[in-house]
């Protein structure tokens, strides 16, 4: 095995880009917060500086198409002495997919969990989330973790991509409550969508489009072949020949 053979490439590296990715088209959403229920359970007298969202990945923050990939999710004030309401919409730009599932210390936090709600933002998917205490208006603490945000990278093109919560430009307010005071949340993190072996044209799948640069580069057994013909070399042992191409076959996706 040739151990300088690399596992992974920026998008466009080495081969042209040969045709756009022909996934189905996201589109944006209207926000609706009818169908989010109601957000707020008293009147708000002011707004503080901005609270603090922070996702901690718990999976490779880096993967090929196909992968999916988590992050925990936790919430702080920064000048509330705590808060006893959240508010809170995640979203992300480009994705196939986002699903939430709740932390068992965020429904033993509150009396009352908001129902995980999607496609109520302006990203490609989203999802609102939260909880209060209705009448009681004791304080959760300053920090609670609120669930754990999954992406699927099913049929995406590779790239740098954001999941994020952020007050400003979510389409609706995610933020923190306390006795009548609110902080806006802002925070979010980045992961890459890698080019996967033999997808010479780099638009997240292995299919026909990959085909004909792989005959191109097609050396034979013992022949080296030059540097952007190596996304071909499925085995690693320098060339490109039948052992090779019976790997791509089988490697075929079905994204379409």
């Amino acid at each position: 095995m040739n151990s300088n053979k690399p596992t992974s490439r920026p998008c466009g590296q080495d081969v042209p880009a040969i045709r756009q990715c022909t996934c189905a088209p996201l589109s944006r959403r209207t926000l609706s917060r009818s169908t989010v229920g109601v957000l707020a359970v008293a009147a708000i007298s002011a707004v503080a500086m901005g609270g603090s969202a922070t996702f901690t990945p718990n999976s490779a923050t880096s993967v090929q198409p196909g992968t999916p990939i988590s992050f925990d999710l936790a919430v702080s004030t920064v000048d509330l002495s705590g808060f006893s309401t959240a508010d809170i919409i995640i979203g992300a730009n480009g994705v196939t997919d986002l699903a939430f599932v709740y932390s068992q210390n965020w429904r033993n936090a509150f009396s009352n969990v908001s129902p995980v709600t999607p496609d109520v933002g302006f990203y490609d998917q989203d999802v609102f989330v939260g909880g209060n205490n209705g009448s009681n208006p004791n304080s959760v603490g300053t920090t609670a973790t609120v669930g754990t945000v999954t992406l699927s990278t099913t049929c995406m093109a590779p790239g740098v991509y954001t999941v994020q919560v952020d007050s400003k430009s979510d389409g609706g307010s995610s933020n923190l409550t306390f006795e009548g005071v609110q902080e806006m949340l802002l925070g979010s993190s980045v992961f890459t969508v890698e080019c996967v072996d033999a997808d010479a044209n780099c638009d997240g799948h292995v299919d026909l489009a990959d085909h004909k640069p792989f005959l191109t580069c097609l050396s034979g057994p013992g022949v080296a072949v030059s540097p952007p013909c190596r996304v071909f070399d499925l085995n690693g042992d320098g060339d490109v020949d039948v052992q090779d191409h019976a790997a791509i076959t089988k490697g075929f996706t079905n994204c379409k």
